[in-house]
């Protein structure tokens, strides 16, 4: 019996301590107002839409959600109102939003490329955000030179 305990405990410290490691790998950064820039390659996805978010196939329109996909995880901690700001960990995928009229085209013009955007992160509230992350882009860079077609 008393080899049991010892196996759990030793198998609970080593889960522990690697669960700690990773964590610890994991950059962490904070939501709006907070200003932060992350580099990733550009990606679009459907999601299913009006009128009931849960199936294209069943009738509900496509939503194009445009995303950054990170070469790694990472975290956000938990804000001041943690029903807002809530804490999060493994993040690969942010949803993007570009404000001005021109976005959708940028975005198009520069889809599966490796981009840096500068903004501010915030948590998703409504139906309409199919990731837990959007991230609001105040700045846009191509890091990858476009490929000739």
């Amino acid at each position: 019996m008393k080899a049991n305990h010892s196996l759990l405990l030793l198998t609970l410290i080593l889960f522990l301590s690697a669960a700690v490691r990773l964590y610890a790998l994991e950059p962490a950064y904070q939501y709006e107002p907070h200003v932060i820039t992350l580099t990733g390659t550009l990606k679009s996805r459907i999601y299913p839409g009006a009128p009931n978010y849960e199936s294209v196939k069943k009738g509900d329109r496509p939503n194009k959600v445009w995303l950054i996909r990170l070469p790694r995880s990472i975290s956000m901690d938990q804000g001041p109102e943690p029903a807002l700001f809530e804490r999060e960990t493994g993040i690969r995928e942010i949803h993007v939003i570009l404000t001005d009229l021109k976005g959708e085209s940028i975005l198009k013009q520069h889809k599966g490329e490796t981009v840096t955007l500068t903004g501010t992160i915030f948590h998703a509230h409504t139906i309409h955000h199919p990731l837990p992350l959007l991230m609001d882009v105040q700045n846009f860079e191509l890091q990858t030179p476009k490929r000739p077609k």
